[in-house]
């Protein structure tokens, strides 16, 4: 589902919603909701600015940046995004032999009510791998999201683990079976590549396809059409799948810069 527009001020009432909901459970979350409701506000202000702020092009809403708040989520996507890319200039200036690589990894699913047990495996798994004297070798500099997916058909979860990587001689990895191997070799549960690419920059189709995979390493936490799902009523958010959510990500890393793309 598209996260444009009126789609995403759709998703962002249902999720609401389900805040509300689960706030009346656990009052000590009414805080947090009643700036998620001044965040909304202010965020559909700004999406209809006045002239004066048709003149500032670096006008931004007051955020209230909860986890799963999903103006906030669209918002921080841009901003990491931007981060990530300027991380990239910097570590490439003067250093034409580094080669941009596009990597995710898909975990296996879980049901759903193992979300945190999902996260912690793909957090603890990536910190295995990039401690790892082969990636260190080969790896100059990188930023790493993790990303939540949810299948409502049959309520499981999984994670996206999606890297850009300046990489410096891929010889010894190849060597040593390739990015899926070294990735599965210190996990528990076989993981897919969902994807593997080093686009030609110089191109302009590889340089879009470069800045298309850096918001998809921002896009952290989970996009707010994952937490919706379709329902004969109209658009939904679980308030109890929210919260089992909520509490998977809460206090994670969820993106990280390492190397000489570090922050």
């Amino acid at each position: 589902m598209p996260e444009g527009g009126r789609e995403l001020e759709t998703f962002a009432t249902a999720i609401l919603n389900a805040h509300r909901v689960i706030a009346k459970v656990f009052p000590n979350l009414s805080t947090e909701v009643e700036r998620m409701e001044a965040c909304h506000k202010r965020w559909r202000a700004h999406r209809t600015p006045s002239a004066e702020h048709k003149r500032r092009f670096d006008s931004f809403w007051q955020r209230c940046r909860s986890l799963l708040c999903a103006p906030c989520l669209d918002a921080r996507k841009h901003d990491e995004a931007s981060d990530i890319h300027a991380a990239y200039k910097r570590a490439m200036a003067g250093k034409g032999h580094l080669v941009p690589t596009l990597i995710t990894f898909a975990g296996p699913e879980h049901p759903l009510e193992e979300a945190d047990a999902c996260v912690s495996a793909a957090i603890g798994h990536w910190s295995r791998f990039a401690s790892r004297k082969i990636f260190r070798r080969v790896v100059a500099g990188y930023a790493r999201g993790v990303e939540l997916v949810v299948n409502h058909d049959d309520n499981t979860v999984r994670v996206l683990v999606s890297m850009l990587a300046l990489v410096e001689d891929e010889h010894h990895l190849e060597q040593a079976g390739g990015w899926l191997n070294l990735w599965n070799e210190v996990g528990s549960k076989p993981s897919e590549l969902a994807l593997c690419e080093q686009p030609d920059i110089s191109e302009p189709e590889g340089h879009a396809t470069l800045v298309a995979f850096m918001r998809r390493v921002a896009t952290v936490a989970i996009r707010p059409a994952h937490l919706c799902e379709s329902h004969p009523s109209g658009l939904v958010c679980d308030a109890e799948k929210l919260a089992k959510l909520r509490a998977a990500l809460r206090c994670r890393k969820l993106i990280i810069f390492g190397g000489a793309m570090r922050r």
